[in-house]
């Protein structure tokens, strides 16, 4: 295997490709690097034709602080996990929303080439690190989610090689981002409701069903139009509870909307996120969900704080604000969002 971070492989294999899919001569100087160092090498090229992303899943994840165990030890074939997804979804999609196009898989060199999806828009973490929570990209997020589960839902999909292997994925993703949280120094009571949660998922709610497992801010498009794009699909299994991708994604809602204090704002957002992700899966109802959704989405937040993988961009001064929310939602019940706010307007310090 050829790594990107090879400037003489990186510039003759891209000028390569880009004369083989597009049939069109690039310069070495339109590419730019995006990602590189630890899980993919990411690249783009400005083309007469577009812009187009080469991505590289390295042989072994490197060595980084904000890396957990268990993403490191995901295989080099999620480049090709990535690639079976977008395939599995490209031709369900809300017309609101946009996912790349596989231009080329070289399954030798582990290299994806994407289409773009961006449109200039800009990414929903730099949207929410702003404070601007677009009520009609929380919409169209909602209704893309609720898409994907609604369509895969009990269609035996399978993302690895085997069954066995997607539900060895989603143990460990799910381990991950609930109970291997070292939330000891919080309360003994937050590690029981982690532990028993994942034990009760596992048991009870891993579903044959489509889950994404990373639907972060940062792998969303907010577009101009009000469209989105979304990328990153490498961690996705084809078992797992659908709650816990509603709740990563409004996990970080509640993040973002304790640092940019904009409360009433966010919340109308994760309302609308809530509304469009059930309109859109329609008759399906899973057990319990909504509880779980609250639980997860507080778990994202001691994940970040706590856990293997800390955002960087939360200041550790903010912390003490973000706790106690956080422990709230995981040991809490919750019948709708409304009380859910009432609650967490209850737990600042």
């Amino acid at each position: 295997m050829n790594e990107l971070s090879d400037s003489t492989f990186r510039n003759s294999y891209i000028i390569r490709k880009c004369e083989e899919i597009l049939g069109i001569c690039v310069d070495s100087s339109t590419i730019e690097f995006v990602e590189r160092g630890v899980m993919n090498f990411v690249y783009r090229v400005r083309t007469a034709k577009g812009t187009v992303y080469f991505k590289q899943a390295l042989k072994q994840a490197k060595c980084h602080q904000q890396i957990g165990s268990d993403l490191a030890s995901v295989p080099p074939s999620r480049i090709r996990f990535e690639r079976k997804v977008i395939d599995k979804i490209c031709d369900r999609l809300p017309k609101e929303t946009e996912v790349p196009h596989v231009l080329s898989y070289d399954c030798e060199n582990n290299i994806l080439v994407l289409t773009d999806v961006a449109n200039d828009g800009v990414l929903l973490e730099n949207a929410l690190l702003n404070g601007d929570f677009n009520a009609e990209s929380a919409v169209n997020v909602g209704k893309f989610i609720g898409t994907c589960h609604r369509s895969t839902y009990n269609k035996g999909n399978v993302i690895r090689d085997s069954r066995e292997q997607d539900r060895m994925h989603w143990s460990l993703m799910l381990n991950m981002r609930t109970k291997a949280i070292k939330t000891g120094r919080i309360s003994i009571r937050v590690d029981k409701e982690l532990t028993s949660l994942f034990d009760d998922v596992i048991e009870n709610h891993s579903y044959d069903i489509l889950v994404n497992l990373d639907y972060c801010p940062k792998n969303i498009f907010q577009r101009k139009d009000g469209s989105i794009g979304v990328i990153d699909f490498e961690l996705a299994s084809g078992t797992g509870d659908p709650a816990y991708d509603i709740g990563f994604l409004i996990g970080h809602y509640f993040i973002f909307s304790t640092l940019c204090g904009v409360p009433p704002t966010s919340l109308q957002a994760i309302k609308l996120i809530m509304k469009s992700y059930l309109d859109a899966i329609g008759p399906i109802r899973f057990e319990g969900m909504l509880g779980r959704i609250m639980k997860y989405a507080g778990a994202v937040l001691l994940y970040r704080i706590l856990g293997s993988s800390p955002a960087s961009y939360i200041p550790k001064e903010r912390y003490r604000e973000l706790l106690p929310k956080a422990c709230v939602l995981v040991t809490g019940e919750f019948n709708n969002i409304s009380e859910v706010a009432e609650v967490l307007k209850e737990s600042q310090p």
